[in-house]
């Protein structure tokens, strides 16, 4: 079946996700004499982004014809091969080859992915294409087993014409044959590439809606063609109106020069699809592909300079060079001022094993409370390792979701690197959810396992589980079959005794057990099947709707922003940080445990807070790190019994969570002796941290911005009403692009659509200014967010559930400001006609059903509410009145970063 072409053109766009990879910056640059200096490499590649290229391929051919190119592979895979964006790939067709890129990879270049090639283009004659098929299919067999063993991950092409033709039809059948097979040994995506230009658009067009249909769709397959007879351009065109949005192509269609022969056999070759061609196609077709169009002929003029020949674009040979005056000489704004770093290319579980082989004996854990707990990385490896072989024993497959739900426990951290090493996604639950928000995070993220302790403060965990599925009482371990939770299997009690039990439940021993039953060899096969860009880590956050939606984050996105949030701090293996911030959110699980691992330094968790437990444990453990959110420091610094404390280790630390008062952030800067102290800026949906102050920041800096954005991160303020950037000074909704962007809502693409755009921005919802240096302000919220004492509130999540009660008519809630908090939750409510309610009913009606930080502190009775001309009510009028009616001026006035 042909894709509806006609229909798709008449709506003047591409695919959401169209993406034309740029593969011009290769190392040595496949084919060529010429050796290009990576400096050079390094320029095109910045060059290449700048001018909006969303995919740069530097991928090397591991082929002996091809050596030359690795006379500075150490170079060019140091510089090269993580700079964000850039996708490595060493093209390997022999065992020699494999070697030189496990080589490479053993030598900490970060050659993590090989991309196999199946070609009859090596044939040469029509005679011994089917052998040189079988042969080169066994062949790619034993090197693909070999490359899985050795940690790589597989990129698998079917070259020449898809179905191996160099006359007559596309072979459909035979490119699936050869997915399968493709699938079969371990390779994670599949490569079409047509480098003998023998493909037509009618071929293209049925092929993919063949694949489609077979399960090959667009989120698994690359699209490759050369231009060697002409069609290349309208088979990429076809591709992406088939829906196929991952597109190679090179600038002057690099890739080689035509070869020419009677025998068909021995043409093609005639190079990439030229990129210039391709966009120029698309932008007369009004199909707009993000890409500035002037400032990439321009590039593909310096090309030719530094290949030294002519390229093979029409739209240059024609001429067709328009000098963009906004490229040579761009409006500076705090977007261009991004820099650009490595990226960790690794996964969480193979971090900790890289840690635990670094330091084995170095302290990674320390627990001040009576469980006097210390733990060297070797054994909190080993804790880790025993969960994971524990999940995997109860059959806990990659990518499937299990839950915690506690505070911070040392089993948490044993759970959150076990889940990574085995692949399950860590759904983290918050310590202070009630029944109906544990149920709904539960069946909404399909949780089959639920990691439990016996409750927090009067909220009972065990019981409130029962009271969802009163099923567990009678059920064995891991047979549970509950009605409102029917994927819900496991359920493992934390217990203080790990011999603890309930019914229904396994004990932490027990689990522990299963796990024997699981050989270190089978982790390790699991481990390794494992890829950086796995979700691992969901937490659930709430929107205007105030229905709580999944944010799913990657291996990727989280160890680098818990990376560069350390590097922020200088932080090394030296340093002890302790953090009384929950492991369930972002500040705890990624700025906090995550990097620990990541440097090498010593985490001092702190179970629940408390302030003399915190200054306690600075006291004795000597930390040079402090984490918390602004209401923790205000506790601490105000304690009667502070000044008895020695702090005077403490160097730095993180104020974040909710606005920070300046006049806070100077006390913890000279008072508590933190003369580091930094302030982060985030959201959950970037992993967190967007924007963040440093230690080498002037005082007046950390304590009135928050900072600039992290490097390799994109920030920009726009005017919410066009989406234009605005200048320096200027109030608008702050954006951020980068590697920290999560992978989306977890089953909400129409909610994640909202929040992220086709260029990949995501808007964080929040107002702010920058100056001239690209420092950053928070002034407000475009959203209505209430952000008590660091935790998220969001009024339309306690609206709907106040609507519930039956005397209640209709309901506003606000946020007003508090000196102790930040800010307190308002109900303004209108009770229904002839019903009488007070403010004892509505605060009886929320307990136990929603989180205790929920509950409105203030309940007012309103008879209607503000409105504007077009009917819409005005909340800022609501809190203004109750900032005066409750003499909260004082609060209010307390200025924050």
């Amino acid at each position: 079946m042909v894709p509806p072409s006609e229909h798709l053109l008449s709506q003047g766009a591409l695919p959401a996700k169209a993406i034309i990879g740029e593969c011009w910056a290769r190392d040595g640059l496949q084919n060529e004499k010429i050796i290009v200096p990576t400096d050079e490499k390094v320029k095109i590649i910045n060059a290449l982004q700048e001018i909006g290229f969303k995919k740069i391929e530097a991928t090397s051919f591991a082929h002996p014809k091809y050596l030359p190119q690795f006379n500075d592979a150490e170079e060019v895979l140091q510089r090269i091969n993580r700079l964000p964006g850039v996708d490595f790939r060493a093209i390997v067709t022999t065992r020699r080859g494999l070697e030189r890129a496990i080589l490479c990879q053993e030598k900490g270049y970060g050659v993590d992915e090989i991309a196999m090639v199946i070609s009859s283009t090596e044939a040469h004659n029509q005679a011994n294409v089917k052998m040189n098929r079988q042969e080169n299919q066994e062949l790619l067999a034993s090197l693909a087993e070999q490359a899985l063993q050795t940690g790589h991950h597989v990129f698998g092409w079917i070259l020449t014409a898809f179905g191996c033709p160099f006359t007559g039809d596309v072979e459909p059948k035979e490119v699936l044959r050869l997915a399968r097979w493709w699938k079969s040994i371990g390779a994670s995506y599949i490569g079409l590439g047509d480098t003998t230009g023998m493909a037509n658009p009618k071929q293209v067009a049925h092929l993919l809606a063949y694949l489609r249909q077979e399960g090959f769709g667009p989120e698994k397959v690359v699209l490759h063609f050369h231009d060697s007879r002409g069609t290349g351009l309208a088979n990429n065109l076809m591709a992406l109106l088939s829906g196929y949005y991952y597109l190679d192509s090179s600038i002057g269609a690099i890739g080689g020069q035509a070869r020419t022969g009677a025998d068909p056999y021995q043409s093609g070759h005639g190079g990439n699809c030229s990129t210039e061609d391709l966009v120029a196609m698309l932008e007369e077709m009004n199909i707009s592909t993000g890409i500035d169009r002037p400032a990439l002929l321009e590039l593909g003029q310096e090309a030719e300079k530094i290949l030294q020949r002519p390229l093979r674009s029409n739209v240059l040979r024609c001429g067709l060079v328009k000098h963009s005056p906004a490229h040579k000489d761009k409006i500076r704004t705090l977007r261009k001022e991004a820099t650009l770093v490595e990226m960790l290319k690794v996964t969480m579980g193979d971090l900790l094993d890289q840690r635990a082989a670094q330091q084995p004996d170095h302290e990674a854990v320390v627990y001040t409370d009576d469980r006097n707990l210390r733990l060297t990385y070797r054994e909190f490896q080993e804790r880790a390792n025993q969960v994971a072989k524990g999940l995997m024993a109860l059959g806990v497959q990659k990518g499937e979701n299990i839950a915690i739900w506690a505070t911070n426990y040392p089993e948490w951290l044993d759970t959150q690197f076990g889940s990574a090493k085995m692949g399950a996604v860590l759904v983290t639950v918050n310590t202070n959810y009630r029944a109906s928000e544990l149920q709904y995070l539960l069946r909404q993220s399909d949780a089959t396992t639920l990691l439990l302790i016996d409750g927090f403060r009067d909220n009972n965990y065990v019981e409130t589980l029962n009271q969802i599925c009163p099923q567990l009482a009678t059920s064995q371990p891991g047979e549970l079959q509950c009605s409102a939770l029917p994927l819900l299997k496991n359920v493992i009690f934390i217990g203080r005794d790990p011999e603890e039990k309930h019914p229904g439940m396994f004990s932490w021993n027990d689990f522990l057990q299963l796990g024997e039953t699981i050989s270190a060899e089978a982790l390790a096969e699991r481990q390794k099947s494992l890829h950086y860009d796995d979700t691992i880590n969901m937490q659930y956050t709430s929107g205007t709707t105030g229905f709580p939606k999944g944010v799913m984050l990657s291996h990727y996105n989280i160890v680098n922003n818990a990376r560069l949030v350390a590097a922020n701090q200088n932080m090394t293996q030296e340093d002890r940080l302790c953090f009384p911030v929950p492991l369930f959110h972002c500040f705890g699980c990624v700025m906090s445990s995550l990097a620990c691992i990541v440097t090498g330094a010593t985490m001092v968790p702190i179970e629940s807070f408390d302030p003399l437990r915190v200054l306690a444990a600075v006291e004795k453990e000597k930390c040079t790190i402090l984490y918390g959110v602004p209401t923790m420091f205000i506790a601490q610094l105000n304690h009667p019994d502070f000044e008895r404390y020695n702090l005077s280790t403490l160097r730095t630390g993180i104020m974040a969570g909710s606005p920070c008062p300046i006049e806070v952030m100077k006390k913890v800067a000279h008072q508590m002796g933190a003369r580091d102290i930094t302030i982060a800026y985030g959201l959950t949906e970037f992993s967190p941290v967007i924007t963040q102050t440093t230690a080498q920041d002037s005082l007046e800096r950390r304590v009135s911005t928050v900072g600039k954005a992290l490097p390799s991160v994109e920030v920009k303020v726009i005017d919410p009403a066009t989406g234009q950037e605005v200048p320096p000074g200027q109030t608008g909704e702050l954006c951020a692009r980068g590697f920290g962007v999560m992978k989306g809502y977890y089953k909400n693409p129409e909610a994640t659509a909202a929040v992220i755009n086709e260029e990949g921005w995501l808007r964080t919802g929040d107002l702010a200014t920058y100056d001239e240096e690209g420092y950053v302000k928070i002034t407000g919220r475009a959203k209505d967010m209430i952000i008590r004492g660091g935790e998220n509130i969001y009024p339309r999540e306690i609206e709907e559930f106040l609507y519930s009660h039956p005397k209640i008519g209709d309901v506003q809630v606000i946020g007003v400001p508090d000196l102790k908090y930040g800010e307190e939750v308002l109900a303004c409510i209108i009770p229904k006609e002839g019903e009488e309610l007070t403010e004892e009913e509505v605060r009886k009606y929320c307990q136990g059903q929603i989180a205790r930080h929920k509950i409105p502190r203030y309940i007012r009775f309103l008879t209607h509410y503000p409105m504007t001309a077009s009917g819409k009510i005005q909340k800022f009028r609501l809190r203004e009145h109750y900032i005066e009616e409750l003499s909260l001026e004082n609060a209010a006035k307390v200025e924050t970063a």
